[in-house]
């Protein structure tokens, strides 16, 4: 939001009227209109000091417009530091002269423009942010005439330009802002001889036409317009109270130049008031700071200050639970990896290769011998060599090795190759040939072994129709089941 001050000074014949805004960064598309100040005579005088724009800071553009009365006889000299746009006079009765500059890192309170002989003048200054400070005029344009409305001609404007309207007139009268621009000032003094106002508007590129002011009474006038150029993008500078080049992140302003103590073009100084923390610091590993900003502090980061693990037996590797963090190796503390399960003995490491039969955890991974069948398989002893061995006796070693040779145990007979779990059942020899532990036709691998016989079916009933009774033959035992039906008498 925007906010206005008007304050009215005195200060010998000099009366100035002060105009401001306070607003945010410039972030627009257009040249922003930031504040204004202005001054007047109340009596001829050799000089005029206008105080600067409360707003200003560097890279701020400038604008004056000087309006004097005699015209071409007058000689206007402008403070150090600022160069003419144009000026325009109707002839010795009235003239309008327009100057900027870019604010630098200090400005002065004030400007002060002399003038060749005695004269009364009027004068704003109006502060702008966004102009292009390698050419920040497009164009500029002015006229004059004897009587009725104050007009400027047009100019040629390019996208994204800030139209700029400078009204002069011998008399004091009321003057109007043209359709569709903003008004910036009026001045009016109370001696009854002059008025100038200005005013300005975005504009995008092509012809703008002619500005015109509606004067309550008429008399001799120019008219002036000045077309400002957009610099196209401001940067974001962060706030750096101690100067390390790194600004709070939190709190930063969009310019077009550094102003203050908005330097740094880098946030990330999670402590701005010690230049010796910021993103780009080294890691102190031990005094509790974070001095490289990355959100660590001494041992948990990493990045800069390493784990070096205490390394008694020099192997290459470490106890977990006695580190120190430092930039390099020292003492004891050489291994960047942990997990020796013991620190005197050079051959136990995590790196080590276990050894199957000597009842320690080479390899550090919590498991020895046998129980690390990862790097011990078990080999069962398979006399027969039909590839399974026996349950009850193996070892856990590298490769086969002598009758150790089955992955697989569960031989019922190790000394009869056609015996093992992977056998077919012989349903006829009493031997157990799959070690499952059925024999013959106990074994669902066999049918069943009871023998044939006849079962009569408990029901027999009459046939009404031939005097016979009909009974149901089932027969059970090896071979194929089946029915015979057969007639009986019936007693």
């Amino acid at each position: 939001m925007h906010k206005s001050v008007r304050a009215l000074l005195v200060s010998g014949t000099v009366w100035l009227v002060i105009l401001s805004m306070v607003t945010s960064p410039f972030v627009g598309a257009q040249p922003v209109w930031d504040s204004t100040a202005t001054a007047t005579t109340s009596s001829a005088t050799t000089s005029l000091t206008i105080p600067k724009p409360t707003t200003v800071i560097e890279g701020d553009f400038l604008l004056a417009q000087i309006t004097f009365l005699k015209g071409s006889d007058i000689t206007v000299t402008p403070p150090t530091g600022w160069s003419p746009v144009r000026r325009d006079n109707n002839g010795a009765d009235i003239g309008s002269a327009i100057y900027y500059k870019f604010a630098g890192a200090s400005e002065p309170a004030s400007y002060t423009w002399g003038f060749s002989e005695e004269v009364s003048a009027n004068a704003g200054i109006i502060a702008y942010s966004g102009v292009d400070a390698t050419g920040p005029i497009i164009a500029s344009s002015g006229g004059s005439g004897e009587s009725g409305n104050p007009t400027a001609p047009q100019v040629t404007a390019e996208d994204d330009t800030k139209l700029v309207a400078f009204f002069s007139i011998k008399k004091d009268t009321t003057m109007s802002t043209p359709s569709g621009m903003v008004h910036r000032y009026l001045l009016r003094p109370s001696d009854d001889e002059r008025s100038s106002k200005a005013a300005d508007e975005d504009v995008m590129a092509g012809a703008t036409g002619t500005r015109t002011s509606t004067v309550g009474s008429s008399d001799k006038w120019v008219a002036q317009l000045v077309a400002l150029r957009y610099y196209p993008t401001c940067t974001t500078y962060y706030r750096d109270d101690d100067d390390d080049t790194y600004g709070q992140t939190g709190d930063s302003q969009c310019l077009f130049a550094p102003s203050g103590n908005y330097t740094a073009t880098e946030g990330g100084d999670c402590d701005d008031t010690d230049s010796a923390v910021n993103p780009a610091a080294t890691e102190v590993c031990d005094d509790g700071i974070d001095n490289d900003c990355d959100g660590y502090t001494d041992c948990d980061d990493t990045g800069d200050c390493p784990a070096y693990y205490r390394d008694n037996d020099s192997d290459g590797y470490g106890q977990t639970s006695d580190s120190q963090c430092v930039y390099d190796a020292s003492g004891n503390y050489t291994a960047t990896v942990g997990g020796d399960c013991d620190d005197t003995d050079s051959a136990i490491h995590p790196g080590a290769t276990e050894i199957c039969n000597d009842t320690v955890d080479n390899d550090c991974d919590d498991l020895t011998d046998c129980d690390d069948t990862a790097d011990c398989p078990t080999y069962y002893r398979d006399n027969d060599d039909d590839g399974y061995g026996q349950t009850g006796d193996s070892q856990c070693w590298y490769d086969p090795s002598g009758n150790y040779t089955a992955t697989e145990d569960g031989d019922c007979d190790d000394t009869n190759p056609d015996i093992s779990p992977g056998a077919t059942e012989v349903c006829d020899d009493d031997i157990d040939n799959d070690c499952d532990g059925l024999i013959d036709t106990d074994d669902l691998d066999c049918p069943s072994g009871e023998p044939p016989h006849l079962e009569v079916d408990k029901g027999a009933s009459p046939d009404p129709n031939c005097g016979a009774a009909t009974v149901t033959l089932e027969v059970i035992g090896a071979g194929d089941p089946g029915e015979e039906r057969f007639p009986v008498d019936i007693m």
